[in-house]
């Protein structure tokens, strides 16, 4: 059944790049709270307004020509996916938003250090060998007796998923030299393309495939002062997704990701731009990973690829949260709390984290929910270490004094 929000589905190839890091950035679901100080100034400057289109985008063949332009947006947008044309999908974008993407994965291109980034391609290649040779062994760990058509499918999808993967290894993602020059909408038009239909092949479009696509509606439910609802139901039911949309340089795009787009642009530009830190932070990580991965190729017997597979999953897992959480800002501190919390929860918490800071009535904060977490900046904190000492309310936290972030999940009451 497709949940996902149509911009999250045009950003999927884009960001791509990010899968060598072990993940991607997520867009909120929400736009983002912000309490924030006036004379504080953007590291990218905010170009672009929200703003009712001028040039709406044409009407799709076969719909009536009544149709709002957001509704002929999303769709447009799906008939080029069901066709197999992620670049024209891409147009979704505005050409703004393609060139900030292009942007930052030049940026990081230019800025990793290639030791890094040749290791990260090095044991994407040995995880390639792994998914390829310890077929049987991998499939018979993730198996479930309660989950026989789960299992059958992924049996029999396999071999598609591990192609995807050899693809991804001989596009631009894997050199530096071509990442440097990387042409978003040159990269769907290609490996993009290439990969979709390798998925769809294997019967895992995740929702992709022509058929759903074809049967998900798109209906207009409200339009007032520029701001247009629109109610998404995929194939099958009942779920609905209802998302606001606005018009940015007369592209209609989901009102969360106009909010949040320069906050995201900025969080990574931070990263990227902080001389060493991707390859301080990865180096241990990569190295234990390696290590892991050439175990699991000398693994003879099940026995022997489970006693490394779980320990090392676990260790990925933990240390792909801490790298991808963003930086904290200067003077300040990233938080990152695991786990849904509602409005109610995340109000009590940003009052109580206020009184923890260095000055709490110049605290300065913006908080996100997105992906069964939120991630909370506040400033000023000038000792991290210190300052998550002070969080009596938080379990399992894990400090990184020199990205200025803590990660860390709800105590039991």
């Amino acid at each position: 059944m497709l949940t996902m929000r149509l911009y999250e589905l045009m950003l999927a190839g884009a960001t791509l790049w990010l899968a060598g890091c072990g993940g991607s950035a997520p867009a909120p679901d929400n736009p983002p709270a912000e309490v924030a100080n006036p004379a504080a100034s953007e590291t990218r400057p905010a170009n672009r307004e929200t703003e009712r289109p001028r040039d709406p985008l044409p009407t799709p063949r076969g719909f009536a020509e009544e149709v709002h332009p957001a509704v002929a947006a999303v769709q447009t947008t799906l008939a080029a996916v069901r066709a197999g044309e992620l670049e024209t999908a891409y147009d979704f974008l505005p050409p703004g938003f393609q060139q900030d993407i292009d942007q930052v994965v030049r940026e990081l291109a230019t800025t990793v250090e290639p030791e890094v980034w040749n290791a990260l391609v090095r044991i994407a290649n040995k995880a390639h060998r792994v998914s390829r040779e310890k077929k049987p062994f991998i499939l018979a760990s993730l198996g479930r007796p309660d989950q026989p058509d789960q299992m059958r499918a992924l049996a029999k999808s396999w071999d598609s998923l591990v192609a995807a993967l050899g693809e991804l290894l001989a596009s631009d993602l894997a050199d530096l030299n071509r990442l440097r020059e990387f042409d978003s909408r040159r990269f769907l038009a290609t490996t993009g393309n290439t990969l979709l239909q390798t998925l769809r092949g294997g019967n895992m479009g995740v929702g992709l495939d022509p058929l759903s696509l074809q049967q998900i509606s798109v209906e207009l439910l409200s339009a007032v002062d520029g701001v247009v609802m629109l109610q998404i139901v995929p194939p099958g039911g009942p779920a609905v997704d209802q998302v606001e949309f606005v018009s940015v340089d007369g592209h209609w795009i989901p009102r969360s990701l106009a909010n949040s787009w320069e906050s995201t642009l900025n969080a990574w530009s931070t990263r990227i731009s902080e001389d060493g830190r991707l390859g301080n932070s990865a180096r241990a990580f990569l190295v234990q990973l390696e290590a892991g991965l050439d175990r699991l190729l000398a693994a003879e017997t099940q026995e022997e690829f489970v006693a490394v597979a779980a320990p090392l999953m676990n260790q990925t897992r933990q240390s792909v949260e801490r790298l991808m959480q963003p930086p904290g800002p200067p003077g300040g501190v990233s938080l990152t709390i695991s786990g849904a919390l509602d409005d109610e929860q995340v109000t009590r918490l940003l009052r109580d984290l206020e009184q923890l800071t260095d000055e709490p009535e110049r605290c300065v904060y913006s908080s996100v929910t997105s992906g069964g977490r939120t991630v909370i900046a506040l400033r000023p904190v000038a000792d991290v270490q210190r300052f998550s000492e002070r969080l009596t309310f938080a379990a399992d936290i894990q400090v990184d004094v020199e990205a200025r972030t803590i990660h860390c999940r709800l105590a039991s009451p």
